[in-house]
């Protein structure tokens, strides 16, 4: 049994490389990247019913040909996706392993899904690193005039796609291809809406869970051969394409666009289960002939005004000087109240976000020159509506996030990771490293901004302090428990004391920056902040 929750169209269900979703006598199937070919299907319009199916081929065998050009399967099958052609379905499969362009697709066919009852029909393209392209991923289309064609292709030189002969599901010809997209393009998908055929991919970092840096991007074309164009005019396979999904708040990585009437499926790294892959079914809408995802969020940041931390160096993002005019650098700095260290954020179109220096509304914070260069710096200028002005935040855990530049797709960091104030801020590919991470207290809430006590009566000394506290109460107490934690919530200390009123407590090995000091004792407790120099 598989456990479900639901917010909207957000379920708990297991999938990776989802095929898009297909219907037969009132049931949803979707079909995804596992053992055997992992199958799942439900009934309800809100998808709360998803049930596991019996895998495509059992468990523990495959076809005997794969072997012949995939060393070491071992029956885990990628990137699966179907097409209902001359009164059957055909299922498509990717064999391969990761980093090479030893792969097949391979083709099953059945009369109907209920029944399962898959009969293997062999290989339909494969490459051995010679080609260039990597025969996996491959996506179905039956064109307005009857003719059926397949996407495929990952990484190196990008997605190709060839014409199906109904009659065998397999290309009339395996080595007449045609480029449609460059730039290490992974996951297409191909279909067609009122005229026109759009071509969805991927670029960017698969498979690392919340370390994923995937991205869907999209182009559209009057052929299904193309060229497919974005909406900028620029060729997809010249480095084109326009962005249609990114990652946004717990939802990282999402990858595999499938279509199905006004829904589209993908998975996504789930940020607040351990990055694992699911599945999510969301609207899409068609404004000016160009797709647009209507999409729930979660853990993402809410409108208001904010610190920003580093969780490298604990310092906050502030302003040179504590200036606000155009071209000033992003810096960071030890809290001192000063008003560059508050920033508006705004969500914009899309789900990015406008970060606007509180005493400065009519700046941005954005990327020197717009560039896409690595270590280029970020700094305040003009709002003028570019896209190196506006960012996408994601949620890596807790309250910990990454900024991604809309324009570079490079995240925001400090420089050389300096954890003495005063350091720069630049753009850097995402590595992981805490100094790409950043944690946001909304002013006025519980922070550096709005410490309060309650009930106990708690004084903490000297403040800032070099490495040693006292903390005195107005009589002693039972049962005191005292906690430590940092700016993102993260307990660094804790210790537990009977019948007391004073206590010193050192602080050594802890990097400069400012604490929670939490007491409490029965239903009394107090929180005060120390800053550590």
């Amino acid at each position: 049994m598989i456990l479900v929750f639901s917010v909207g169209f957000v379920f708990a269900q297991p999938s990776h490389d989802p095929s898009h979703m297909v219907q037969e006598n009132g049931r949803n199937y979707i079909y995804s990247t596992g053992n055997g070919i992992w199958v799942m299907s439900a009934t309800q319009s809100d998808f709360s019913d998803w049930r596991g199916e019996a895998p495509v081929f059992p468990i523990g065998t495959y076809p005997s040909w794969i072997d012949t050009y995939v060393d070491n399967f071992g029956g885990h099958f990628w990137a699966p996706d179907l097409i209902y052609m001359n009164n059957k379905w055909h299922l498509y499969y990717s064999c391969s392993s990761f980093g090479s362009q030893n792969s097949a697709i391979g083709l099953a066919t059945t009369s109907s899904l209920e029944a399962g009852n898959w009969q293997d029909q062999g290989m339909v393209t494969y490459t051995d690193g010679s080609q260039g392209i990597n025969a996996i991923d491959a996506s179905l289309l039956e064109d307005n005039d009857g003719r059926f064609w397949m996407t495929y292709g990952s990484y190196w030189d990008g997605i190709v796609i060839t014409e199906l002969n109904p009659a065998t599901g397999k290309p009339f010809d395996i080595n007449n291809i045609t480029h449609i997209a460059n730039n290490n393009p992974e996951a297409s998908s191909l279909i067609e809406h009122d005229g026109y055929y759009y071509l969805f991919f991927n670029r960017g970092r698969c498979c690392s869970g919340v370390n994923s840096t995937y991205q869907m991007f999209v182009g559209r074309s009057t052929s299904p051969t193309g060229p497919f164009l974005d909406k900028n005019g620029v060729n997809c396979n010249n480095n084109g394409g326009s962005t249609f999904l990114h990652s946004d708040g717990r939802f990282v990585g999402p990858g595999h666009f499938g279509l199905s009437g006004s829904l589209f499926t993908y998975h996504y790294y789930d940020s607040k289960n351990n990055g694992n892959a699911k599945l999510k079914v969301e609207n899409i809408e068609w404004v000016n002939d160009w797709p647009v995802a209507i999409y729930t969020t979660e853990s993402g940041i809410a409108n208001g005004v904010y610190t920003i931390r580093n969780n490298h160096s604990s310092n906050l993002l502030e302003l040179e000087n504590e200036t606000f005019v155009d071209g000033v650098n992003a810096t960071s700095g030890i809290s001192d109240g000063n008003s560059s260290e508050r920033w508006a954020i705004t969500s914009v179109n899309n789900h990015y976000y406008k970060i606007t220096p509180e005493a400065a509304p009519d700046k941005s914070l954005e990327i020197i020159n717009c560039s896409n260069g690595w270590g280029d710096e970020v700094r305040i200028w003009s709002t003028i509506n570019s896209p190196c002005q506006e960012w996408y935040i994601v949620n890596v855990s807790g309250n910990s996030y990454r900024l991604m530049n809309k324009n570079s797709y490079l995240a925001m960091e400090i420089k050389d990771a300096i954890t003495t104030p005063g350091a720069r801020v630049q753009q850097w590919p995402w590595n992981q490293h805490p100094t790409q991470q950043w944690s946001f207290t909304k002013v006025g809430e519980l922070g550096v901004e709005d410490i309060s006590n309650d009930s106990l009566d708690m004084l903490i000394y000297p403040n800032p302090t070099e490495g040693t506290i006292k903390i005195n109460f107005a009589e002693p107490y039972d049962n005191l428990v005292i906690e430590i934690f940092t700016l993102t919530g993260v307990l660094v200390k804790r210790a537990k004391y009977s019948n007391i009123s004073q206590l010193k407590l050192d602080l050594p090995g802890f990097n400069s920056g400012i604490y929670l000091i939490k007491s409490k004792t029965n239903n009394k407790e107090a929180i005060g902040k120390v800053v550590l120099k």
